[in-house]
C-alpha cells in the first residue's frame, strides 16, 4: 500500500499491532478510529503515570551517571522535587487524584532503587553502568535529537523504524564490549514466549539499533535484552542464544511482514485467544464469527528466535 511505501517509518509497536491482529492495525493505522474514551474523572491514566515514572527514572540515572552517590538519597531528593513542582490548586478531586499519583510515584521509585540493588548483582564479573537513556532513532525530520532510522531490506522491500529506547547499559566481563538494552514497564511484561516467537518485536529490533546504529562505532556485541517491570520483580534478562543467525531472520522476518500489510492483508485473526477482553476495538470486530468460520491467515510469516 502506497501510505506504507520504502518512505513510511514503522514503529514496533506497529508492527506488534499488526502481528496482534490485522483487522486491529486496519482500525487503528488505516482508519484511524479512535476508541471511546469512557473514562471517568477518577479513573487511572497509565499513560500519564508511565510518562512520570520515566522521567523520575531517567533523571536518576544521568544525575548519578554524571556524579555517583547514594541512588536512595539521590532518589528522594528528586521526589521531593517532583512532588513541589506539582501543583497547589485544583478541585478536591484533582489534587486528591494527585496526591494518590504522587504516592504511586513515591511507592514504584523506591521499590526500582531496591530492585537495583538486585540488579547490580546480576553480573558476577562486574557491575552493569547505565549508559544511555532516551535513545530517539528514526525521528530526524522531528524537534527532538535523534539518531537515524534503522533501516531493513532493499528497493521496494525497505522497511524504515524509529523508536524510544528507554536505557542502554554497558556490560563487563566479556572480550569485546557489550551492551544491554533494557525497556521500563509500569504494567505487566510481555513473555520471553511470546519475545521468542517474534509476536513482540521491539528488545530484538531495539538491539539492532543499537548495533547498527546508536554504538555502530563502538563496535560494542550485544549481551543480552530484557524488561524491568517496575510493579514487579524489576530486571529479568533475556539471552538471544543465536544472535548472529537471529538477526538476519529478524531482518527478512520484519521485511516479510511488512510485505503483508503493503499488500492490504488486514484479516481478522488474532494470535490471542482472549483478546475480545482486552481489545479497544472489541465492540466493532467480528472475531467469534470469523473463528467459528475457520478464518485464519494464510501464507503467514513466522520466525523463532533462540532465547
Amino acid at each position: 500500500m502506497k501510505k506504507f511505501g520504502p518512505e513510511y517509518t514503522f514503529s514496533p509497536s506497529q508492527l506488534e499491532s499488526f502481528l496482534f491482529c490485522p483487522f486491529q492495525f486496519f482500525l487503528r493505522y488505516m482508519l484511524k478510529l479512535a476508541a471511546v474514551d469512557e473514562r471517568d474523572e477518577l479513573e487511572e491514566d497509565y499513560t500519564e503515570r508511565g510518562s512520570r515514572v520515566h522521567h523520575v527514572l531517567e533523571l536518576l540515572e544521568r544525575m548519578l551517571s554524571q556524579e555517583p552517590g547514594n541512588r536512595l538519597e539521590r532518589a528522594e531528593a528528586l521526589l521531593l522535587r517532583e512532588r513541589n513542582s506539582q501543583p497547589k490548586f485544583g478541585s478536591e478531586i484533582d489534587l486528591g487524584i494527585d496526591e494518590i499519583e504522587q504516592r504511586r510515584l513515591i511507592r514504584t521509585i523506591r521499590r526500582y532503587v531496591r530492585q537495583h540493588d538486585a540488579y547490580e548483582s546480576l553480573n558476577s564479573s562486574g557491575t552493569p553502568i547505565p549508559h544511555l537513556f532516551e535513545v530517539v532513532f528514526g525521528l530526524e525530520e522531528s524537534d527532538v535529537e535523534s539518531y537515524p532510522s534503522l533501516v531493513l531490506g532493499t528497493e521496494a522491500d525497505t522497511v524504515r523504524l524509529q523508536g524510544k529506547i528507554d536505557r542502554i547499559d554497558l556490560v563487563s566481563g566479556t572480550e569485546f564490549p557489550a551492551y544491554r538494552v533494557i525497556d521500563y514497564k509500569s504494567g505487566t511484561c510481555p513473555s520471553k514466549k511470546d519475545v521468542k516467537n517474534a509476536i513482540y518485536l521491539q528488545l530484538p529490533l531495539y538491539a539492532l539499533a543499537v548495533e547498527r546504529i546508536v554504538l555502530k562505532h563502538a563496535e560494542a556485541r550485544l549481551s543480552d535484552v530484557g524488561y524491568w517491570g517496575l510493579a514487579a520483580d524489576g530486571f529479568k534478562p533475556i539471552m538471544l542464544k543465536n544472535w548472529d543467525n537471529d538477526r538476519e531472520a529478524l531482518e527478512k522476518y520484519v521485511t516479510d511482514v511488512v510485505g503483508q500489510l503493503r499488500k492490504g492483508r488486514f484479516v481478522v485473526d488474532s494470535c490471542k485467544d482472549d483478546c475480545i477482553q482486552r481489545c479497544e476495538y472489541g465492540s466493532v470486530c467480528r472475531i467469534r464469527q470469523a473463528r467459528s468460520a475457520r478464518k485464519v491467515r494464510e501464507e503467514e510469516p513466522s520466525l523463532e528466535l533462540k532465547v
